[in-house]
């Protein structure tokens, strides 16, 4: 790990940054941002596999960096707060923040395969805001927006491979079986190009 981190017998923090499913982008965001500010440091980290606790000294600038992870990557967010102590000469009560924040497994630029109640849709994630999605369907190429509310769903492995012909049809070598089958949303391709490709009930659609 890196960042602006200090090692004292008594780390001294205000909240907690907790991160769940968290990945490199995530975490690199948070020591960015504390590189920027002059007052404030990580007392320490925590990781178990995905999962990282930041103990950090502001909790203002922990609970502004949680709405901006929140708002930049997605994912469902809880704030809680604990007595710690009291001032003893203003008698003010000072509290320790802690902020979850639990991403989905999917992320932007993810291929996935929803089953929403009407039907199936593959879509492309373009952004994430909070619980909001916003998708290409792959197979009419529109954008479309919806909130995220555990629909099943499935990450789909892209696979390379290459136009094999144009015309009357687009085909590509299918990855799976090795043979030249059309694909269900033809774009503008040349012949031979490579591309990138799902493959979904033995159908072909390229990314």
């Amino acid at each position: 790990m890196k960042g602006k981190e200090i090692k004292k017998d008594n780390q001294y923090y205000q909240g907690t940054l907790q991160l769940r499913n968290s990945f490199p982008d995530a975490n690199e965001y948070v020591f960015s941002h504390v590189e920027k500010e002059p007052d404030v440091f990580i007392a320490k980290t925590v990781e178990r596999g995905r999962d990282i606790d930041f103990y950090l000294s502001s909790n203002k600038f922990l609970l502004v960096l949680a709405r901006k992870m929140h708002a930049h990557f997605g994912g469902l967010m809880k704030v809680s707060r604990t007595l710690f102590s009291q001032n003893k000469q203003t008698s003010k009560l000072l509290w320790r923040v802690t902020v979850l924040l639990r991403f989905f497994e999917f992320q932007k630029e993810d291929i996935l395969l929803f089953t929403f109640p009407e039907r199936r849709r593959i879509v492309r994630i373009r952004r994430i805001t909070g619980t909001k999605l916003y998708c290409v369907d792959l197979q009419s190429g529109k954008q479309f927006s919806f909130n995220y509310h555990k629909e099943p769903f499935e990450i789909l492995d892209v696979k390379f491979t290459r136009v094999t012909k144009v015309y009357p049809r687009l085909e590509v070598m299918n990855p799976l079986s090795f043979q030249s089958e059309p694909v269900e949303n033809p774009v503008r391709v040349k012949l031979g190009q490579n591309v990138e490709v799902v493959v979904v009930d033995n159908r072909i659609w390229l990314t």
